[in-house]
């Protein structure tokens, strides 16, 4: 991590450095001729010198760009090792992974074994039922092993557990640590991949709803069936009920007795079934709790892989700027061999004139120093828009930031709904479990009264052998008379104990409902609400931005519009001079004597030529300052427009907020509705913002700043497209900066030039008027 902040950080000074001397090299091309000797005797030498410093600044820089491509290829061989570590990394992980997947597939089929072992109980538990007591006993035993051996198994389950937990926290670790190495590289990339990141969550977590709601949906039906089977069975305990009235003839003691009995055994059966019952769900929930960490190692191994893909892209990238630099060197060199050659003629054709005019050079040297400020004055101006550039990257990166951040809360936020249906999936399937329980208990019931009837039988048989020989026999009548009575006050009891149950289930049922219900909409409300609330702020922010820009702007158009007067004028004095000088070629063209005509015959025509040149020279320059002020004036009307459109769209925004504080007190099926309208207007909004911001970073191309987008919640694939469409309008808008940029810079050095053969030519045609004057006096 700080090797590559290093890297990072030599690169920035380097290309900073770089710019600094692109921007020297042409102040000192341009501003060579204008630095003259303020003696006539020092004139030429100081041209040879200024002739040798450019030669050599050029040279020192491309000194500076090799030395720049030598550290481009030291931190490319940097890169490629860490891609080849990182590989080696990932093979490793996907080891680990499948070592992983080999245990959880060893944890299923010990499930299910429990399960079958389970299974195979029951059934035998149901088809000895019928058996006598010491068959249940045998049972009870060799459930209890059972349990010890679960137990046994749940603590290996929890030893492994650990370790994956270990090997988990490791792979996290890694991850975070590549995340943010690659966050620093790229990350816009890295928004585009969250965004798509938490689409496909957003489409998963859809997917398990509907998955959830099929299970429920057989859930509902196996609760149909059981409830056919129970009403099959209420059928058949009435049929057990009327051969209970018909055999009712025994004595209370015994009823008594055998009740009493009943009672603890099925006590006894009943809570060794409920532990047996409660070990098994959990033993489910680690199941599913293994199954979900293996699912978030998975996705963890997606994005190193995807991390992995960008690396490799970034190395793509620095081979391209190798390319672009070693063409860069060519056309140095090409660009330093032709200055060579241009300041050598100007330094020849110089020192042979520079020798007949004294007094014309002082005023040159006066005039270029103005020249020279003025040129100053562009540079500083130049140096401080390359500085709000600079300022307005650092604002952009602070703005991605936050936003990443505000992804990272939304991710939590999924995380953290996504663990709370778990938790009331797990609470469905307890009670659900519940209620088998209870069916099976009633079964249970049943059967010990199968059991009861054919012993009430066989004891029937007993009494009336002994009715035959005894006269009590109208005791016994009565008595079980009396046992009928309490028989049915009991079965009554019981169907409404039935009754109350059902009703009370319907009740739990409707009332988990309506709570999942209203707890998702209250969910949804406030994800909206958050969401909108932090579209405003970003919204807020970024029309202040444009408020202050704006302001900087008309501030800074000041100042090119003085410099465009004062152009002007400048322009005005040499139009004059050179009117002058053609009225007094006019005027002194037919009296020149026969020696001015033996001496200078072939100055006369390159004089005529110089001039022609010059007015078509100044021609260029009026349209050029022409062309400056329509683009000045065009700038300063779209200012007002703005505005408007500005705070137009701020006060939409603000009766949107409280469109949605109405709405958040209204009812929960108008705030749906209203929702999703107010969602639509703003992203109108956005796209609005979105434009102006791109149009406003084309007019201003002295900021080139890339216009930001808004982080808009991704639903489904169409916004993940739109989103896509947006990033590439937003890259070639950047490249389209970038071009505009350079011919800025191309515009200046040209300019630069001009201004500089205009003083050349000048200082020409001061000569040539001097040299005539002083014919006319010889």
């Amino acid at each position: 991590m700080p090797q590559r902040a290093a890297d990072t950080g030599k690169k920035k000074k380097y290309m900073h450095r770089r710019t600094n001397t692109d921007w020297s090299g042409g102040s000192t091309s341009d501003g060579s001729l204008a630095e003259l000797a303020n003696s006539p005797e020092d004139i030429p030498r100081e041209w040879h010198k200024g002739s040798k410093d450019p030669v050599e600044k050029l040279r020192s820089e491309n000194a500076m760009l090799s030395r720049q491509v030598e550290v481009l290829e030291l931190e490319l061989q940097s890169l490629r090792k860490q891609i080849s570590k990182e590989n080696k990394w990932t093979q490793d992980l996907s080891r680990q992974i499948s070592s992983l997947k080999e245990e959880r597939d060893a944890v299923k089929m010990e499930f299910e074994q429990l399960k079958s072992k389970k299974n195979m109980d029951e059934e035998e538990s149901d088809s000895g039922s019928e058996d006598e007591n010491e068959g249940s006993r045998v049972l009870l035993k060799e459930i209890r092993q059972e349990l010890e051996h679960e137990k046994e198994l749940n603590a290996n389950l929890r030893l492994q557990l650990q370790k994956t937990e270990d090997s988990n926290s490791n792979l996290i670790l890694a991850v975070r640590n590549l995340n943010e190495m690659l966050q620093k590289k790229n990350r816009e990339i890295a928004r585009l991949s969250n965004e798509i990141e938490a689409s496909t969550s957003v489409e998963e977590a859809r997917s398990n709803e509907q998955h959830d709601a099929d299970e429920m949906h057989m859930l509902k039906q196996t609760i149909t069936d059981m409830n056919a089977e129970l009403e099959f069975y209420k059928k058949h305990k009435e049929e057990l009920e009327m051969h209970i009235e018909e055999l009712s003839q025994e004595n209370d003691n015994m009823l008594s007795q055998l009740k009493q009995n009943q009672q603890q055994e099925s006590m006894k059966t009943e809570n060794e079934n409920s532990e047996y019952l409660v070990t098994i769900n959990e033993l489910e929930s680690q199941v599913q709790r293994l199954e979900d960490k293996i699912k978030q190692q998975s996705e963890d191994y997606s994005e190193s892989l995807i991390s992995i893909n960008e690396l490799e892209s970034q190395e793509q990238r620095a081979t391209r700027a190798e390319e672009a630099l070693k063409t860069t060197r060519w056309k140095n060199a090409a660009n330093a061999e032709r200055l060579q050659e241009e300041f050598k003629k100007l330094s020849v054709e110089m020192a042979g004139r520079f020798d007949e005019n004294e007094k014309t050079t002082m005023k040159a040297v006066a005039e270029a120093n103005d020249l020279e400020m003025l040129k100053r004055n562009l540079e500083e101006m130049l140096q401080e828009d390359n500085e709000e550039l600079r300022l307005l990257k650092d604002q952009t990166a602070t703005e991605r930031e936050d936003l990443t951040y505000q992804l990272d809360l939304n991710e939590k936020e999924i995380a953290e709904m996504s663990m709370e249906l778990d938790d009331k999936t797990a609470q469905l399937e307890y009670a659900q479990k519940q209620e088998k329980e209870r069916q099976e208990v009633f079964s249970k019931e049943i059967q010990i009264l199968k059991t009861e009837i054919e012993k009430l039988e066989e004891q029937r048989s007993q009494f009336s052998d002994l009715a035959k020989q005894s006269d009590e026999t109208k005791k016994v009548k009565t008595s079980n008379e009396k046992t009928e009575m309490l028989i049915q006050r009991w079965n009554k009891e019981r169907d409404e104990l039935e009754r109350k149950i059902a009703s009370a289930k319907k009740e739990t049922e409707r009332a988990q409902k309506q709570l999942i219900s209203t707890r998702s909409l209250k969910d949804k409300k406030e994800m909206v609400i958050s969401n909108l609330q932090s579209e405003m702020e970003n919204i807020r922010v970024e029309c202040n931005d444009l408020k202050h820009r704006l302001l900087r702007e008309e501030r800074e158009k000041e100042k090119p519009r003085k410099q465009v007067s004062q152009l002007k004028n400048d322009l005005q004095k040499k139009e004059e001079e050179v009117s002058s000088i053609q009225k007094e070629l006019e005027s002194t063209g037919g009296q020149v004597d026969i020696t001015a005509r033996s001496g200078h015959s072939a100055v006369a025509p390159q004089e005529s030529k110089d001039i022609t040149s010059l007015q078509k020279k100044m021609r260029l320059l009026k349209e050029q300052i022409n062309l400056m002020d329509a683009a000045l004036k065009s700038s300063a009307n779209s200012a007002p427009e703005k505005g408007s459109k500005l705070s137009n769209m701020i006060e939409e925004l603000e009766n949107i907020m409280e469109q949605l504080k109405i709405c958040h007190c209204s009812s929960a099926d108008q705030c749906q509705k209203t929702e999703v309208a107010l969602s639509l207007d703003l992203h109108l909004v956005l796209d609005c913002c979105s434009s102006l911001k791109i149009s406003h970073s084309k007019k201003t191309t002295a900021e080139g700043k890339p216009s930001s987008t808004i982080a808009v919640p991704v639903e489904s694939d169409a916004n993940i497209a739109k989103l896509l469409s947006e990033m590439e309008g937003l890259k070639e808008s950047n490249k389209s900066m970038e071009r505009e940029l350079k011919d800025m810079e191309e515009r200046y050095s040209e300019i630069s030039l001009k201004f500089a053969v205009v003083e050349g030519e000048r200082q020409q045609l001061v000569i040539t008027v001097r040299n005539l004057k002083n014919g006319k006096k010889n």
